[in-house]
């Protein structure tokens, strides 16, 4: 505690364990280029601590590195780093800055995030183009079921254990290293590509998880999973993805969306009107539907809450890319009254009761208008 900063002499090659653990009054830091050996902890607890840079070389961070340096917000990472642990930089300012963002560097994703559910706000978190890597370590913390990978990523590294429950891989990704996927998390993987090479060893670490693959028939993740006792369906077969945006529910299909008008927001949400976007995530809005497609609604309660849950909302715009309503689609939101169509609206196919408890509706045929 004899100083108010300290940079550590060139020379230096070793740090060991704990080495300034607590040292409260150190407000500055920089490793040198020969540093060789760094020890866990050794900076542990330096609470005075607000900026730190680490040599070029350093490929790794020692566990519990800056944890409790709470007011650590400025680090320089090494530009060779091929592992990331957040447990280092656990309680610090500069972790907290990336709970719900990414951590970049030199086209490496080195920290994605928690994108817990508490502050999430709905939409599939994405890696961004120009991402070439990721980090060991990376989603250490993440609590999202899938992420939306780039197609400047070539490869999934050996070790990256990326918990996740879904995962979509585009045809770019030409490699999946050993024990890149936690078994454990994993629900289905999504190959688009005819063309990947697979580790010898597995590529799953973790607990025994029931496992699908959907890739193109003939491809080489079709052969993996024959050769591994894991469950293959054709690419075609792929089941969609739920997501909620701007407080409505879809899902997700290859090549078009479907509003799930059941799963609106729960009670307490001001929604008076909905505007169906044209589009989501890029997809086609072409249909609406009461319920999702295994027959789960958001709702667990009574029939009753669900009507009055509903009966908040008064006015539904539709775009014209809606080819189909169906059946009993808008059947409970009983304070529709009004229904705006786009330019071009031509639904192939309305399902029956679609709107008829609706005042919408009872004023639509009682003054002898159309009713879609």
């Amino acid at each position: 505690d004899r100083f108010d900063e300290k940079v550590i002499v060139s020379y230096l090659e070793t740090i060991g364990d704990s080495a300034f653990a607590k040292c409260t009054a150190l407000k500055e830091l920089t490793l040198p280029d020969t540093l060789e050996a760094l020890g866990d902890s050794a900076f542990f607890g330096c609470t005075g601590l607000t900026k730190a840079v680490l040599p070029d070389a350093m490929e790794t961070i020692p566990a519990d590195l800056f944890r409790g340096c709470t007011a650590l917000a400025d680090v320089t990472l090494p530009k060779s780093m091929s592992a990331f642990s957040a447990s280092a930089f656990s309680g610090t300012a500069f972790l907290k800055k990336y709970d719900n963002d990414m951590l970049i560097r030199n086209n490496t994703l080195c920290y994605a995030g928690k994108f817990s559910p508490p502050t999430y706000s709905g939409d599939t978190p994405v890696i961004p183009e120009g991402v070439t890597s990721i980090a060991k370590g990376a989603f250490e913390l993440y609590w999202h079921n899938t992420v939306i990978l780039p197609s400047t990523l070539t490869a999934l590294s050996d070790d990256l254990r990326l918990p996740l429950r879904t995962l979509t891989i585009p045809e770019t990704v030409r490699y999946i290293g050993k024990e890149s996927l936690y078994r454990y998390y994993t629900k289905y993987i999504v190959f688009e590509g005819m063309k990947c090479d697979f580790s010898t060893e597995s590529i799953f670490t973790g607990g025994e998880n029931s496992v699908t693959f959907y890739a193109p028939e003939g491809s080489d993740a079709q052969k993996y999973a024959e050769e591994h006792g894991i469950k293959w369906e054709p690419l075609e077969n792929e089941p969609p993805v739920s997501i909620t945006e701007d407080n409505l529910s879809y899902l997700l299909y290859r090549d078009h969306a479907e509003l799930c008008v059941n799963a609106l927001p729960d009670e307490g949400t001001e929604l008076n009107a909905i505007n169906i976007p044209e589009t989501v995530q890029g997809k086609p809005v072409t249909s609406i539907a009461r319920k999702w497609k295994d027959g789960k609604t958001y709702f667990s309660g009574t029939e009753e809450m669900e009507i009055n849950m509903h009966s908040m909302i008064h006015e539904i715009s539709i775009p014209a890319s809606v080819k189909e309503i169906e059946a009993d689609a808008f059947h409970f939101l009983r304070g529709i009254e009004k229904i705006t169509v786009a330019e071009g609206f031509a639904p192939e196919k309305v399902g029956e009761s679609a709107f008829s408890s609706t005042p919408w509706y009872t004023a639509q045929t009682e003054s002898g208008e159309p009713v879609m």
